[in-house]
């Protein structure tokens, strides 16, 4: 048995998040998320640590990710591995934001 995540390529992953941003939302809720590891998001026993940046380019995607934890939505999640690979995280919720712990960041942590 094989434990390790099959490896998708951006065209696999486009056909569920149909834009290159981080957030992509359907009805004013979060459908599926694009996360790494280079430094805005980070991964702690499974918990994805999601950084959104506190400025008005991402008004619309705190209030959309906002809504999502208001209402338990679940959504899909994909990691990028390296250029072109990623892996399915599977569906996930936020379970709490914490806007406080950074000047620059709103962190969303999802799992």
């Amino acid at each position: 048995m094989n434990s390790s995540p099959e490896i998708l390529s951006w065209s696999v992953v486009h056909t569920t998040h149909k834009t290159q941003r981080a957030v992509y939302h359907v009805g004013g809720l979060v459908y599926s998320l694009l996360c790494s590891d280079n430094g805005a998001n980070v991964f702690v026993d499974g918990t994805v640590e999601f950084h959104l940046p506190k400025s008005l380019q991402y008004v619309r995607d705190f209030h959309v990710l906002q809504l999502t934890y208001e209402t338990k939505t679940v959504f899909r999640v994909f990691k990028k591995i390296v250029k072109n690979e990623w892996i399915y995280l599977g569906r996930r919720s936020i379970t709490s934001i914490d806007s406080d712990k950074s000047d620059r960041y709103h962190i969303f942590y999802i799992s």
